[in-house]
């Protein structure tokens, strides 16, 4: 059993190998590693989601923090602005931006843009 969870964690990739481990074992993660993955959490261009009507039209960017919904090539490029900005030598104001506000979606199973679907 902890061989499996070992090989499920593992990656050469730092990204990856971080996102593994703070998806499936979360309380593993060191301090650094914490900071690191909140950052990563609470940035809406890292993850695949919709826009939700939260206020009788005005919508907002939401996504679920999960394995199906991380954009991993997204993440790998960006993992060096997420790290020095983690462990301050970047300033916040240097991590990607996403569209914060949009149309109304639903969100779909595979955490993708439920528009993505339609063949128009």
């Amino acid at each position: 059993m902890v061989m499996e969870a070992v090989e499920d964690i593992w990656d050469v990739d730092e990204p990856d190998r971080i996102a593994n481990l703070a998806l499936r074992f979360p309380e593993l993660l060191t301090h650094e590693e914490q900071i690191l993955w909140k950052m990563i959490c609470t940035n809406g261009a890292v993850w695949r989601g919709w826009y939700q009507d939260y206020n009788h039209g005005n919508t907002e960017w939401r996504w679920k923090i999960d394995n199906e919904s991380l954009d991993r090539v997204f993440l790998r490029e960006h993992w060096d602005t997420f790290k020095q900005v983690a462990n301050g030598t970047l300033d916040k104001s240097a991590l990607p931006t996403w569209q914060k506000t949009g149309t109304p979606t639903s969100p779909s199973s595979d955490g993708s843009d439920p528009g993505d679907d339609i063949p128009f």
